[in-house]
């Protein structure tokens, strides 16, 4: 008959157990597999009724359970479980058959079956199944148990043999069979087959020898003994030990150099502690009852846990040997088992004979007779202190952790290398967003989280830890579902097995975004800071006046041209750089300010190392502490050399403006005048006849002394504009410097009434005035253009001509206060010149005024 349910994978791997039915009757089996679907019992199952399939399928198809009938045709159910007993014994052997007396059933029960079942009452078999099943969970987990014990006596050997103490094992008669380091020191031999009589003074083993007389059982011996060579003085504990791999009952022997008689206690304190890692595995407790609650049947775990032989139990109730407490509780579960007759599960707390304190999982069903009659209770209780105590533990440790990943913003994981599965923490999960239900990732699933760009430093070092041992500490980006980034800082280290080779790494993930935003955000403040201080030439500096040490920006270094040598700066470096003229002056600013915690702003030279010079800003503030002592100095310095310049420059400018209109009205007015005043003195005694031609010629030169004053007026006043407007006054403009100077003036206006402001239309008018002006007095240029247009993003003023130009580079006309006064009106427009002039080249000024500063210079 063929399986009902598929399955995948080897035993370690299926994740639904297996049965095998021994039944020779289809109905009945059908019957059987139908009660078990209606209970919902998932299984994989084969079946047979002969006895050469029956064993080829118990090896090939590795059932979990095997259900019988027990009367089948030459070879029955008694002989299957005979076979199975000594082939697979760990396999659960159920009985399901039409009728089987008592005294039968016991047998079935000796022989290794593990439970019973009429056909008649096929309705227990799923609860039986059910239990087996649990029962093989348990086994699973007792394997489980041993491995980890292997493990442990692995650790607990490697400790003994690192141990601080000697540890030996000798036979009764002295001869020692093992030792460790620390003991072959210290009997001072390296061989292990040694007799005690060769290692110990002869008058010392007389205390050995009485105490092997006394026949010890489980007694120990704790003596004092000399070398032979009378060096040392060995203390040595004997603890008979029945060594369990030889069956042979041995002496375990701790020994300690106590021949500095101060390091006696510490040694026998470590010494106890490792007698004290010494314990036996307790095995779970089975039990019969009958209906009554007398004991029928115990096993050995029963008397060590009661400390009671068999023969003092059996046909005994619990009243009888346990306290009345725990003795109702037993008594009320059994009474559950015999009315329900189901499973009953209990949990029970008692103190055993050594007064220790254990916790009982006890598991209580009924037994059925062939009229399926409830005829007792058996009952299974297995010691489960050291689990839930561990429990306990680990849900006490997962909480701290937790709780301290989550004060840190961090998580732990492990990585193995075997199964390319990385296994999160709590609080590791909850910062990845993996499933908490799960916390773990395949390692390729993990990458796949990881930014794209991070994946190759990340692979590089997983590897590098696994092949070459190399911890790493990297940063790194996490996609989120919403698809958002964050940073994390993973940090690992890789970890040897027994064998040497590197099977898993562990390490930490720690959330780092918020680091790294405000990182970068201090990045691009300082680049910003930086940008900005050189943009204005001007640097910061901070003076701590307790340390005399001055912190200085780039900029500040780059104003007083401080090198990367000079990388310990004090007070007195800023100071030598102040000009000499300005340094006394300047440091008393400083000082008194400082001595009343009060802001300074000054303004002197410095003199550079190349004995250039800067005119400097120097704005300082200081900082007081809680006792209101000036403790820093915070200052700024900005380069303002080229702004005095352009102040000079302007003011030069405006006096050689004066000087100019000066010399117009002594070469115009002034002359004219003076020849006025001449005519009139020329009046005295002159005869009638010609007064009248001398007063008309003082007539006339009165009028030509008013032309002079009105064109120099009009000038110096900005009311052409206000009664012409900006294009006819430019029109204006360049016919009357056309009829002075004789060069053809061409003069274009593209603008609209609004598109300049009207302090700005004055600005633009200057500029043009200015330069026509430096035209008729130096370009000897035949044709002139004056252009202002109009631009998608500004407005440009053109001015050109073809004269005999000039060498821009030439410091002579790159300082001269024509062309500084056209740069300082451009800038009150915050607009942009340009002046190319080439000798012989004639010359061009553009300049351009952006729209949203057109009419800025009218609002300030």
């Amino acid at each position: 008959m063929t399986n009902k349910n598929s399955r995948n994978g080897n035993q370690a791997e299926r994740n639904i157990p297996r049965f095998l039915f021994f039944e020779d009757i289809v109905a009945e089996l059908k019957l059987t597999l139908r009660i078990l679907t209606k209970e919902n019992i998932r299984f994989d199952y084969q079946s047979t009724d002969t006895e050469f399939e029956f064993k080829k399928l118990v090896v090939e198809f590795e059932p979990d359970l095997i259900i019988a009938d027990f009367n089948l045709p030459n070879f029955n159910g008694m002989e299957a479980l005979e076979w199975v007993q000594k082939e697979a014994p760990e396999i659960p052997f159920i009985f399901v058959t039409g009728s089987m007396g008592e005294e039968r059933a016991v047998e079935t029960l000796k022989q290794g079956a593990s439970d019973f079942v009429l056909k008649g009452n096929l309705i227990r078999l799923p609860m039986v199944i059910k239990r087996a099943l649990k029962e093989i969970e348990e086994r699973k987990q007792k394997i489980s148990a041993q491995k980890a014990f292997l493990t442990s006596e692995a650790r607990y050997q490697q400790l003994i043999d690192n141990a601080p103490v000697g540890i030996c094992e000798l036979s009764f008669k002295g001869q020692v069979t093992t030792i460790n380091r620390r003991g072959a020191e210290i009997f001072g031999t390296e061989k292990k087959n040694i007799h005690i009589k060769d290692i110990f003074d002869q008058k010392d083993l007389s205390q050995y020898k009485n105490w092997l007389k006394e026949k010890p059982n489980g007694k120990s011996f704790n003596g004092v003994f000399h070398a032979q060579d009378g060096k040392k003085l060995i203390d040595l504990t004997l603890i008979p030990h029945f060594n369990i791999e030889t069956k042979v009952k041995t002496l375990i022997g701790v020994s300690q150099d106590i021949t500095h008689r101060a390091k006696m206690e510490s040694e026998l304190q470590e010494k106890n502690a490792l007698l004290e890692s010494i314990f036996n595995a307790i095995p779970d407790v089975i039990y019969l009852k009958d209906k009554e609650g007398r004991y029928l049947m115990v096993n050995k775990s029963f008397e060590k846990i009661s400390n009671l032989k068999a023969k003092d139990i059996l046909n005994k109730k619990d009243k009888d040997l346990i306290e009345k407490t725990l003795a109702d509780e037993s008594e009320k579960a059994d009474k559950k088992v015999l009315k329900s007759q189901a499973l009953v599960t209990t949990m029970q707390t008692l103190t055993d004979h050594k007064g220790e304190v254990l916790i009982f999982d006890n598991h209580k069903s009924p037994i059925f007779d062939s009229v399926n009659k409830v005829v007792g209770i058996v009952g299974i209780s297995r010691d489960v202190t050291e689990s839930i105590h561990s429990q306990e533990k680990l849900k006490h440790s997962e909480a701290m952790l937790l709780e301290a990943e989550n004060v840190a913003n961090m998580g732990s994981w492990e990585f193995y290398v075997s199964l390319e599965k990385l296994f999160y923490s709590l609080g590791a999960a909850k910062m990845l967003g993996i499933q908490l239900s799960e916390r773990t990732l395949k390692y390729k699933s993990f990458l796949k989280l990881c930014h794209p760009e991070d994946r190759l430093k990340i692979g590089e070092a997983f590897r590098s830890a696994v092949l070459d041992g190399e911890s790493f500490q990297i940063e790194h980006r996490i996609l989120q579902s919403d698809g958002s980034i964050l940073w994390f800082q993973t940090k690992g280290k890789p970890s040897q097995n027994d064998r040497g080779n590197i099977d898993k790494i562990v390490g930490t993930v720690q959330d780092v975004t918020e680091q790294k935003r405000s990182h970068e955000k201090l990045e691009k403040s300082q680049l910003l800071l930086k940008e900005a201080q050189s943009m204005a030439q001007m640097g910061s500096f901070d003076w701590n006046i307790t340390q005399n040490i001055l912190n200085c920006s780039e900029e500040f270094n780059s104003i007083l041209q401080f090198g990367q040598s000079d990388l310990w700066l004090t007070f007195d470096h800023y100071l030598e750089r102040i000009h000499p003229s300005d340094r006394e002056l300047s440091r008393k600013k400083i000082f008194d300010a400082l001595a009343t915690a009060e802001t300074y702003d000054i303004e002197h030279r410095i003199l550079l190392p190349n004995h250039s010079v800067k005119t400097v800003r120097a704005i300082g503030r200081f900082k007081t502490d809680s006792q209101n002592q000036v403790e820093n100095l915070f200052g700024t310095i900005q380069d303002i050399s080229k702004k005095k310049e352009a102040e000079n420059a302007l003011l030069e400018g405006q006096e050689l403006e004066r000087a100019r209109i000066a010399r117009e009205i002594h070469d115009g007015i002034g002359q004219l005048l003076a020849a006025t005043n001449f005519n009139l003195a020329a009046l005295d005694g002159m005869p009638e006849l010609e007064v009248e031609q001398q007063l008309e010629k003082i007539h006339k030169t009165l009028e030509m002394t008013m032309d002079e004053a009105r064109r120099i007026t009009k000038n110096l006043s900005t009311k052409i504009l206000d009664e012409l407007g900006l294009e006819k006054a430019i029109y204006e403009l360049c016919n009357e410097a056309q009829a002075i100077s004789g060069i053809s003036f061409k003069a274009t206006y593209q603008l609209e009434k609004d598109d300049l402001g009207e302090k700005a239309r004055v600005t633009v008018y200057r500029i043009i005035q200015e330069s026509v002006n430096n035209m008729t007095k130096y370009s000897e240029a035949s044709t002139a253009s004056v252009k202002l247009a109009k631009k998608p993003n500004h407005i440009l003023l053109y001015i050109s001509d073809d004269g005999k130009g000039f060498d821009t580079k030439d410091p002579n006309y790159k300082s001269g206060h024509g062309l500084t006064n056209l740069k300082e009106r451009t800038k009150t427009l915050h607009g942009f010149i340009d002046i190319n002039s080439k000798p012989n080249n004639g010359t061009t000024i553009q300049v351009r005024i952006p729209f949203e500063n057109k009419n800025n210079y009218d609002k300030n």
